[in-house]
């Protein structure tokens, strides 16, 4: 608070965290028992290392990775937050607006991919903004790398990332998978035939099955449909069903998703997913 008992605007900075391990984020939060958002798989990119030797493109002096790796952790014990002393110091003296440089950054064609959605965007910005403090320290004379070499290191790996997803939205790839892996496991022992309902016992009913033009078309029971999308907005997977083709376009001005049907001489709202065009799409992903 200012004398004048004005509120005063608060400084914050956003940190970048690196981390290193063997297992993806979401590996280790399944582990757990615990189902990862497709936001927190933007917020944290996970980087598969996958290079020639290692982690390393060249091994410069050194005749092996693991020679290397150790050279760099001696020199790290004794040599360690200089580079980013050095380079907050020349940062905040610097009185250039970088936006604009960032902007350009983010527009070059090796930040861009064809068809991406928000979750491609978001990562491209934050290995922008990367390549944008690469250059900067370059300029600086901190890092000792040619001009264009963090710009190049950056792109590469938004690549990567980009090569371990497809394209769209994680949560949707998540949604369709999820559908998909219940009628995998239920589709045979949670669900009948629509035509012999009376005949068959079924625990944990989730819905039934029937057949249209060749293709099996599963019929979810209002809980059964709330339970293979357990963990989201039932309304938003609706959505994207409806947006693969694997659900009915609405009939209702209200834009219902269900269908009433008739089903041992009651009428049950049913949610109708084609299994043949959910299998299609997901393995577009």
């Amino acid at each position: 608070m200012l004398t004048d008992q004005a509120m005063q605007g608060a400084y914050s900075w956003k940190c970048f965290v690196l981390s290193n391990g063997e297992k993806s984020i979401p590996t280790i939060m399944s582990e757990g028992g615990i189902r990862y958002n497709a936001g927190q798989s933007v917020r944290l990119l996970d980087l598969p290392v996958e290079r020639q030797h290692g982690v390393f493109d060249s091994l410069h002096r050194f005749t092996t990775g693991a020679e290397l790796s150790d050279w760099i952790k001696q020199q790290s014990v004794i040599h360690y937050g200089l580079a980013g002393r050095l380079f907050l110091e020349k940062l905040t003296k610097d009185k250039r607006d970088f936006n604009e440089s960032l902007q350009k950054i983010k527009e070059s064609s090796l930040f861009q991919v064809s068809g991406a959605q928000g979750q491609h965007k978001r990562a491209a910005a934050r290995f922008a903004l990367i390549a944008l403090a690469g250059e900067l320290a370059t300029e600086y004379g901190i890092t000792g790398w040619s001009k264009g070499t963090a710009f190049k290191a950056a792109a590469e790996s938004f690549r990567i990332w980009c090569s371990t997803r497809g394209q769209g939205n994680d949560e949707k790839r998540q949604i369709l998978d999820q559908v998909l892996n219940f009628i995998e496991r239920h589709g045979n022992s949670r669900f009948s035939s629509l035509n012999n309902t009376a005949d068959i016992m079924v625990r944990d009913r989730a819905g039934w099955w029937t057949h249209e033009s060749d293709t099996r078309i599963y019929l979810f029971s209002a809980g059964g449909m709330n339970e293979a999308l357990k963990g989201f907005d039932l309304k938003r997977s609706l959505d994207i069903l409806v947006s693969v083709g694997a659900l009915p376009e609405p009939k209702t001005s209200n834009g219902e998703r269900s269908k009433q049907r008739k089903i041992d001489g009651k009428n049950t709202k049913v949610y109708e997913i084609n299994a043949e065009k959910l299998t299609s799409v997901t393995s577009q992903f």
